[in-house]
């Protein structure tokens, strides 16, 4: 049984406490280095607990928690070590307070939840990649919705230890065979992206989806069905594509349907 989102917080709000403790020292150019090492170990053991399934990436300096003399120039980096723990620690506290269900085991509906942020936040990575600082990088650029899915897939992959695949499933008399274009099994999540050229393709994407459906509901891990639909300010009325969500206008029930437009 997972541990409660209460649970959590406090957890969390110790965590930052001992690291500001470490910092109140520091401002008066105290190390600590045993407490260092034992809090950091604590929390990161902590954070895998509340985060299982996700890379825990908190900033540690190896050499704090060795025994020895430190002249003040390395003080400051002692310093930034410790605030980037504790910013750590409140950006995983905003993510629980926002996401988590006070109910549910954590490492489900949360990470179901920052699979969905990641989606929709999929156009603001690619405006990064497509405009590259430096001349003599290459941009990527997206052109179709094997680049969204090959980015959005390393996304997920950069969060996530669960397997990230491409599933074929069986196909059905009287439909296309299909294969969505990335599944999480643990999770029971399955990612379709289409990519729109031209206003014409709301009826192809609708017509898809419709077939995608009865597809997807075949497959028993099927919990949440994740259609990202890109270049979406480009069709006619994007925001009806939002009632395919509804299970009164699909037929289709038990699991959630997600439409993000980007």
């Amino acid at each position: 049984m997972g541990i409660t989102k209460e649970q959590a917080l406090k957890l969390i709000g110790e965590k930052i406490s001992q690291f500001q403790t470490m910092l109140n020292m520091a401002a008066r150019g105290k190390y600590q280095h045993q407490a260092y090492e034992e809090v950091h170990r604590s929390t990161k053991n902590s954070l895998t607990q509340l985060f299982p399934n996700r890379e825990i990436d908190l900033p540690y300096m190896g050499w704090i928690a060795e025994e020895m003399v430190y002249d003040e120039e390395l003080l400051p980096i002692y310093k930034n070590s410790l605030y980037s723990c504790i910013a750590q620690l409140k950006a995983y506290r905003e993510e629980i307070q926002k996401f988590w269900d006070t109910k549910l085991a954590p490492d489900v509906s949360c990470d179901v939840s920052l699979i969905i942020r990641l989606c929709k936040r999929i156009r603001n990575a690619a405006r990064i990649l497509e405009n590259r600082k430096q001349k003599d990088k290459t941009p990527y650029l997206i052109k179709d919705e094997y680049d969204v899915q090959d980015l959005l897939h390393a996304l997920i992959r950069g969060y996530m230890k669960y397997s990230v695949q491409e599933n074929t499933l069986e196909k059905s008399a009287g439909t296309r065979a299909s294969r969505p274009d990335i599944s999480i099994e643990d999770l029971g999540v399955l990612i379709e992206v289409k990519y729109v050229r031209s206003p014409k393709d709301q009826k192809r994407i609708v017509n898809e989806f419709s077939q995608d459906l009865v597809l997807y509901a075949k497959w028993k891990p099927l919990k949440t069905l994740v259609l990202v639909i890109y270049n979406s300010d480009t069709l006619r009325d994007p925001e009806a594509l939002e009632k395919l969500s509804d299970p009164k206008e699909t037929g289709i029930t038990g699991f959630d349907v997600s439409i993000i437009l980007v």
